[in-house]
């Protein structure tokens, strides 16, 4: 049994109380005073339609420029409790009040089943002023509907009618199926050849890995193989090795006449410095006649000592190559080599020679030197004879110091 209602902001009715009283409530008014307003605004909350809020929403909610600035609400209280139901821009809601206060969103036109049971009413309950006269005018049909509803009948049709389309639907769903069946396996016998494929890509993937270690092979062999090439370049790019150990011999039999020349260019060098501090005597004999040839002697052995000294050095450092080659084996260059060597038998005979004139030159020098001590025993006796010379020439009447080079020479 309802108490009264409460209705904000629906269509004619800013904010407005009714009590209602046990038994039959009338509402009495004059014409388009909300009379029907209040009807729509409890079967709004009732049954939570219509959904939208365009012609429910009181003009008191809206700003100059329509914006709703106020929510709408009817709220229904009885005996158990209260039901708000609550619609603004941001929620659609009720709201059940007895025991515990519970919240519910209104979604589409669905009723929360809490909701329901609250009102136990439907539109079976509820007619409106231009409603025809109740089950009078409906058809047998619609009778029919209406007493199943009452007693619940409509539940057990609508089980029915729920488990027809069910059927329908599998039945469709069946035929469907059944069709995909057949399309699958016509799709099916298109890969009969699959399982011979995969004989085939076991077969593959063997040879396969038979190329790939054919291909590792090959690979150790190519390397090998320009290795080879390369070592065989290398080899024929050495000298031949008997040439090699013949000029081998012949450089060193060259060191060794370079290291007795060495030492006999020694000996001269001081023989030569002997006679350099002894220039008086060396003087007098570029005079005499054995002095002369003497000296044009060793004039001539200093020549060739200088070149032969250049000629040594070139030889002194083509050594040095030749042994760095020899250490690091670098191969010969065999142009360099045959110019060495030329260079080197050369440079042996002139040794030779330059030898044997080394052991002639010593003789003179010794001969040289016992000249020089007699003409510097000469010079002593006519220094001394100088001395005991009057002053005038006893032939002649002159002074001596006009006649003394031609006296003396």
């Amino acid at each position: 049994m309802m108490h009264g209602l409460r209705i904000r902001n629906f269509q004619s009715h800013r904010d407005t109380a009714i009590k209602l009283d046990p038994g039959v409530n009338a509402i009495v008014c004059s014409s388009d005073q909300g009379k029907s307003a209040v009807l729509r605004a409890l079967l709004w909350a009732i049954s939570n339609r219509p959904s939208g809020m365009d012609g429910m929403l009181s003009h008191w909610a809206r700003n100059e420029k329509g914006k709703i600035t106020e929510p709408m609400s009817v709220a229904v209280a009885a005996a158990s409790g209260s039901v708000e139901r609550y619609r603004d821009n941001d929620e659609n809601k009720y709201t059940l009040t007895n025991s515990t206060v519970k919240e519910f969103k209104a979604v589409n036109k669905d009723v929360p089943e809490d909701i329901a049971n609250f009102f136990s009413l439907t539109d079976v309950n509820i007619q409106a002023q231009h409603d025809p006269p109740f089950l009078l005018s409906a058809s047998a049909g619609d009778v029919a509907k209406y007493f199943n509803k009452m007693v619940r009948l409509d539940v057990i049709d609508k089980v029915l009618a729920s488990a027809e389309s069910a059927r329908r639907e599998q039945g469709k769903n069946i035929k469907s199926l059944e069709a995909e069946k057949g399309r699958l396996e016509k799709e099916l016998h298109g890969y009969e050849w699959i399982e011979a494929a995969k004989g085939l890509s076991e077969k593959l993937a063997a040879a396969n890995g038979k190329i790939g270690d054919a291909e590792n092979i090959a690979g150790i062999l190519g390397a090998a193989i320009e290795s080879y090439r390369a070592e065989r370049r290398r080899i024929k790019a050495l000298p031949d090795a008997a040439a090699a150990g013949k000029l081998i011999g012949d450089i060193e039999k060259a060191q060794k006449d370079l290291e007795a020349f060495e030492i006999g260019k020694k000996h001269l060098g001081d023989s030569v410095r002997q006679w350099e501090q002894k220039s008086p005597h060396l003087a007098v004999a570029k005079h005499c006649g054995q002095g002369k040839k003497l000296c044009s002697a060793i004039l001539h052995a200093c020549g060739e000592l200088r070149i032969l000294t250049e000629h040594a050095s070139a030889l002194a450092l083509a050594i040095g190559e030749h042994k760095t080659h020899k250490r690091y084996g670098v191969p010969f260059d065999v142009a360099e080599k045959d110019r060495i060597l030329d260079g080197l038998r050369e440079a042996r005979q002139s040794l030779k020679g330059l030898n044997a004139e080394l052991l002639a030159l010593g003789d003179s020098v010794g001969e040289c030197e016992r000249h020089a001590e007699i003409m510097g025993k000469s010079w002593l006796e006519i220094k001394r004879l100088k001395d005991a010379m009057p002053d005038l020439c006893p032939t002649c009447g002159q002074s001596m110091a006009g006649a003394k080079i031609s006296c003396i020479w």
